[in-house]
């Protein structure tokens, strides 16, 4: 069980996790909230936590949710692209001269972010 007064920590969506504090009259709330999307008001000097709400998931990719399957009529439909009929629009995306040193750069490049 938390105690009401150790830290506790609020991961956001979009940037670093954020440290706060909470009194004894918001710990039914904080723990009611554990592990569920919330919006949450924290003094920015003091990290002591002001107010705390359960709120919905965020809807992401609109309202039919990204996993909902589509056809590629609709995706195109819906992304608005139209084919390539100049095959010159690609030029200078891969290289013409040595293939093999362009596809090894790319495995080099992966293999240094794992």
């Amino acid at each position: 069980m938390i105690a009401c007064c150790d830290p506790y920590i609020l991961y956001i969506v979009l940037g670093a996790p954020t440290p706060f504090n909470f009194g004894p009259e918001k710990a039914e709330s904080v723990l009611g909230a554990s592990r569920k999307p919330v919006k949450a008001t924290v003094d920015p000097k003091t990290h002591k936590l002001e107010g705390i709400e359960i709120t919905s998931p965020p809807t992401l990719f609109g309202e039919r949710g990204f996993f909902v399957a589509k056809t590629i009529d609709q995706l195109i439909a819906e992304q608005g692209v139209h084919p390539i009929t100049d095959l010159k629009l690609l030029a200078g995306a891969i290289p013409d001269q040595d293939i093999d040193a362009f596809v090894a750069e790319i495995y080099h490049d992966r293999e240094a972010w794992e």
